[in-house]
């Protein structure tokens, strides 16, 4: 009888430990994969505006295009996991002062603190008007505006859908 008593005496304070510690871990990591899954959304899509921002860069600067507007809609979903996000594009000059720039779009969920960052290069002559953009707003689209002097202006706009 004493094993007996003496095997509930350590198997019960085990099982105990294990029944709080099992539901706390599976806590733990649904909630760091759904963060992960979040973030490899936001990067898609951060890479994404990145890469259309570029590819306008390259046709518009292109000699044979006159200066005036162009605007091109832009697939974006309304959430990532249910969540808002926003878009922020942002320029620098790189350290060697070439002329090109460098633009960073961050997207960053409105909930949750979630922020990743998608960098291209672009040349010389690049602005960038209205830099913020919400997600869920109908017919987003990147405005693109070109001058004479080869100055070409980026904005995000939204459409009133």
């Amino acid at each position: 009888m004493p094993h007996t008593s003496l095997s509930y005496i350590i198997v019960l304070p085990l099982l105990l430990v294990l029944a709080l510690f099992f539901p706390i871990t599976t806590s733990m990591t649904a909630s760091t994969w759904t963060t992960s899954c979040k973030r490899a959304v936001l990067k898609e899509i951060a890479s994404n505006l990145a890469s259309m921002v570029r590819q306008l860069y390259i046709s518009v600067k292109n000699d044979e295009v006159q200066p005036g507007n162009l605007t091109q809609l832009i697939t974006l979903p309304n959430n990532v996991e249910g969540c808002a996000y926003t878009a922020t594009a942002s320029l620098r000059s790189p350290k060697d002062g070439n002329g090109s720039v460098i633009l960073t779009i961050c997207l960053e969920l409105q909930r949750g603190g979630v922020a990743v960052n998608a960098t291209t290069i672009l040349g010389p002559g690049v602005r960038w008007g209205n830099h913020v953009l919400n997600s869920g707003f109908p017919d987003p689209s990147i405005r693109v505006e070109k001058f004479g002097n080869g100055t070409v202006i980026f904005s995000f706009e939204r459409g009133e859908g």
